[in-house]
């Protein structure tokens, strides 16, 4: 079968700089529910033992009013592509080996 699989995306330029500014993440706070951090290697680890990488994406970012990208969006209506510096979330298609 097909396995879909969304992470937050710690690579992004707004979760960098919001960790240089406080030292946290701004997703992985007090107020919800995700505890563990997904790096390209923990996620490979935990996930192509059982599974094959069929396609791996970055989710485009919420463009609304919060977020430092949301701010850049509406001061230059910048058109930010599917690449890991921009995505929310990183989305793994994997299918059972």
């Amino acid at each position: 079968g097909i396995l879909f699989i969304s992470v937050p995306n710690v690579f992004s330029i707004e979760e960098r700089l919001h960790f240089l500014r406080t030292g946290n993440f701004w997703r992985w706070r007090e107020s919800n529910d995700h505890y563990n951090i997904f790096t390209h290697n923990v996620a490979q680890k935990m996930f192509l033992k059982e599974f094959s990488l069929v396609e791996k994406r970055y989710a485009l970012p919420r463009l609304g009013k919060h977020g430092l990208l949301g701010k850049i969006h509406r001061k230059i209506h910048l058109q930010v592509s599917e690449h890991e510096l921009f995505g929310t979330f990183i989305v793994y298609v994997l299918e059972k080996k």
